[in-house]
């Protein structure tokens, strides 16, 4: 079962850097193709578009630039979405084994050894009063 687990979050691993890959090459992409229709290279986008019975001009050219403005938005977005995905996975794999336990058994008594814990008087002036 720890093995599947361990799959899937390979999996997801994978097809998040794929994810923001994709988003990332289709931004470059808009923006050159956007570019290239501002300078001339390329024709704008031809849209038949129309608001009451009434055609919209150059439709085309703003629906382009929009959605070329929302995938650059988009990449921008991406890292801070990688940052919380890296904090919920960092609370997600708190694992605690033996190991971990003998080690912190090792170091309370270490440090009891070395009188680093000074509540034994107040325990005993606790009692007394008693």
């Amino acid at each position: 079962m720890v093995t599947f687990m361990h799959g899937l979050r390979v999996i997801a691993y994978l097809l998040h850097r794929l994810a923001f890959v994709t988003v990332v090459c289709a931004a470059l992409g808009a923006v050159v193709y956007t570019a290239l229709c501002a300078f001339n290279f390329m024709p704008w986008l031809e849209i038949p578009l129309s608001l009451s019975g009434r055609p919209i001009e150059s439709a085309g050219l703003w629906v382009q630039s929009s959605l070329t403005g929302l995938a650059v938005l988009l990449v921008f977005f991406l890292p801070s979405n990688k940052r919380i995905l890296a904090l919920e996975n960092s609370h997600r794999s708190f694992q605690l084994g033996m190991h971990d336990v003998a080690r912190a058994y090792h170091h309370a008594h270490a440090a009891d050894r070395a009188d680093a814990f000074k509540l034994s008087s107040e325990f005993d002036s606790v009692r007394e009063r008693l």
